[in-house]
């Protein structure tokens, strides 16, 4: 839909959503929204205009067929998880992670949700959305959803202002790095 700063109508991001590959299996747009994620009213702190007026609140895991892979130096040259049978514990395996997104560098969410690979399991590279009193919600690959309350309180700042990029041994990260689909590099 173009750049940041770019205006975008309501009407372009739910249809975006409608030619989405997952909307024959959920084929009602208020699926890809919850309801405490009020961007789409209020903007994001980048702005308050149609390019920021974000719907979708959740983007799925890059190591399930995202842009990410399990590549050995994550060079795209790995392979993704493309299906439920290639998981080996579905029910730990979270798909989509509720996450804010507020339109910096495009107004849309192009990639998928990713942990920094660049840091040794240290940092965070996306935002998870806190709007359920500093906790956000996972879906996982046998169908279930849970709401992860924040243990660390710079899991917190992250969310909040993309500060404290570095947060080596926060529990709330090695979670998120747990569960990923495709193994780390780094992950014991």
């Amino acid at each position: 839909m173009g750049s940041a700063g770019t205006e975008v109508t309501m009407e372009q991001r739910l249809l975006g959503i409608k030619r989405g590959v997952l909307y024959p299996y959920c084929k009602d747009t208020l699926l890809y929204h919850c309801p405490g994620d009020n961007r789409h009213i209020r903007g994001t702190n980048l702005g308050d205009t149609s390019a920021y007026t974000i719907y979708r609140s959740y983007g799925i895991q890059g190591g399930l067929n995202g842009e990410e892979d399990a590549g050995p130096a994550w060079n795209g040259e790995g392979n993704h998880i493309t299906k439920l049978s290639q998981l080996k514990s579905p029910g730990f395996v979270y798909v989509f992670v509720e996450e804010y997104y507020d339109g910096w560098g495009s107004n849309y969410n192009g990639g998928s949700w990713q942990i920094d690979k660049s840091n040794n399991g240290h940092s965070w590279w996306n935002i998870m959305a806190i709007w359920h009193v500093n906790s956000f919600t996972l879906s996982f690959a046998d169908g279930h959803a849970s709401k992860l309350k924040c243990r660390d309180k710079r899991t917190i700042e992250f969310a909040y202002n993309r500060g404290l990029y570095d947060q080596p041994d926060n529990p709330d990260l090695k979670f998120t790095i747990k569960n990923y689909a495709v193994p780390l590099p780094w992950n014991n």
